[in-house]
């Protein structure tokens, strides 16, 4: 009774070290899978990368923020009496601006009527807030480097964006002029405001070309 029980147990081990055996050389002998084949799209973009595209993403985040702040000061200088309109409870300010052309702006804040005067502390805040992002904003166009191979090509739509940030610089210190106090011109302020506000946006498309040129093989 023993050595059949023996026996069994001895069978049973031999067989479960036989399917361990199996199992392991099914593992062994599976071949590996082979790293996904790198497609024409990502051997292209690898290609056209240049350390440039990063330099070029700061000057554009730099304009990005500057335009904000073109916005803060416009909107000093465009506050009015607040009127009750619609439910009692709800106050909001004169209609503002729907004009982004300086000339067309100025026209229709007469045709509102006069603005209140700007808040001194707000003014002041804002446009400390300005003269930084145009101190930024020059640093990180200053720190661009472009390949020389590509000099002659880029060199248009860079002096496009050279020529915009020094109006900017221009109407910046024109700003400063304006906003020493005690009495402010309402009109004045805000269309040298605009006119920074509108720098900004001109600026995507001379900075859109300098990218296509850097991605081209040629």
């Amino acid at each position: 009774m023993s050595k059949g029980l023996s026996a069994r147990a001895s069978a049973v081990q031999h067989t479960t070290l036989s399917l361990a055996c199996a199992v392991v050389a099914a593992v062994v002998t599976q071949p590996v899978a082979s790293a996904a084949p790198v497609t024409a799209a990502a051997k292209t973009a690898q290609t056209e990368f240049h350390p440039a595209d990063i330099q070029l993403k700061h000057v554009r985040d730099a304009a990005r923020r500057l335009r904000s702040a073109a916005l803060m000061l416009i909107d000093d200088v465009e506050q009015r009496d607040m009127v009750v309109t619609g439910e009692p409870m709800i106050i909001q300010p004169i209609p503002m601006k729907d004009d982004t052309h300086p000339i067309g702006w100025a026209q229709k804040m007469e045709d509102l009527g006069p603005a209140l005067p700007p808040r001194k502390k707000w003014l002041d805040l804002d446009m400390a807030a300005a003269g930084r992002l145009v101190d930024a904003l020059q640093q990180e166009t200053d720190a661009v480097q472009f390949p020389s191979e590509k000099n002659d090509k880029l060199a248009p739509a860079w002096s496009e964006v050279k020529s915009i940030l020094e109006d900017t610089r221009s109407q910046y210190r024109n700003l400063q002029d304006l906003t020493q106090g005690p009495t402010y011109d309402n009109i004045k302020i805000g269309q040298a405001a605009l006119s920074i506000y509108n720098n900004m946006g001109k600026l995507d498309k001379p900075l859109k070309e300098v990218i296509s040129i850097l991605r081209s093989r040629r």
